[in-house]
């Protein structure tokens, strides 16, 4: 595992931009991804610490992109957020094997508590 990488998904550039600026200030080195390949691709790649992803995304869902994640490399913890809540989401992702969920916009100090949870 890349020590203190967190990689980040989400088809928002606004979303990456503002976790980015929040994550490199805790001291963390940041990769994104734009869509769920691209995610798969580089968490298989680089082994981050965390993975960062949100569910509604083009191409690969992030449902879809976590499971293949958990297929391969079952140790990188993935945290799955969305803005679109709703009951089933949370309780498909934490089955598929997340390490938890969050709703957009989430508190900025329950998101760092997870992050580091889950590292």
């Amino acid at each position: 595992m890349d020590k203190d990488v967190i990689l980040i998904a989400d088809d928002e550039p606004s979303m990456r931009l503002n976790l980015v600026e929040l994550l490199e200030q805790e001291g963390y080195t940041v990769l994104q991804a734009s869509n769920g390949p691209e995610a798969v691709k580089m968490a298989l790649e680089h082994q981050p610490l965390v993975v960062l992803m949100d569910i509604k995304m083009p191409q690969l869902s992030g449902i879809q992109a976590l499971k293949t994640i958990k297929k391969k490399a079952a140790q990188i913890p993935v945290i799955v957020f969305t803005a679109y809540g709703s009951n089933e989401k949370p309780i498909e992702a934490i089955k598929s094997g997340a390490f938890d969920y969050l709703e957009k916009p989430f508190d900025i100090d329950e998101f760092l508590s997870v992050v580091k949870a889950a590292a």
